[in-house]
């Protein structure tokens, strides 16, 4: 932060930004501070992890209810001759088919779930202003799961 006060206090009393100046702000943003929030990054670890098989788990079940489906819907058209099987067959297919839906929207929303808990990673490591991150986490989670932050209204996105 003393990079960012003595820019702006160079920048003020009519100095200009140096070419010094313009390194010192380089490196703060791209050197991560990771001062005392290695356990909340562990933790953030931990969830995003578990995130992540969650959502492998729900590309599996969708891609075993994908292939459930296709199979019905080929031995309702290649299979036997009676209309009673082919009907069933083709039925049984189509709402396998429609089940996708399910886990799709499963493996969505911890695909977002995801995306959160990188954001909020990246907050820990470059917000040093405490109110700051804590209204930045606040609009996070009203983002994510809308109505369940308190303080933020109705919690729409268009306040981002």
């Amino acid at each position: 932060m003393a990079a960012a006060e003595e820019i702006y206090t160079s920048s003020q009393s009519g100095g200009g930004v140096s070419g010094e100046h313009v390194e010192a702000a380089y490196r703060q943003l791209t050197t991560l501070d990771r001062r005392l929030r290695t356990p909340a990054q562990a933790n953030i670890t931990t969830a995003f992890q578990e995130n992540r098989f969650i959502q492998m788990a729900g590309y599996g079940m969708a891609l075993v209810l994908f292939a459930f489906g296709i199979f019905l819907l080929g031995y309702s058209a290649f299979g036997p001759t009676d209309a009673v099987g082919r009907v069933a067959g083709l039925i049984g297919g189509s709402f396998a088919q429609v089940l996708l839906l399910i886990p799709l929207r499963f493996a969505v929303t911890a695909r977002r779930n995801n995306f959160a808990i990188r954001i909020l990673g990246y907050l820990l490591d470059r917000v040093d202003d405490p109110q700051l991150l804590a209204e930045l986490v606040r609009r996070l989670i009203g983002e994510v799961a809308p109505g369940s932050a308190t303080g933020t209204g109705n919690g729409s996105r268009s306040e981002l």
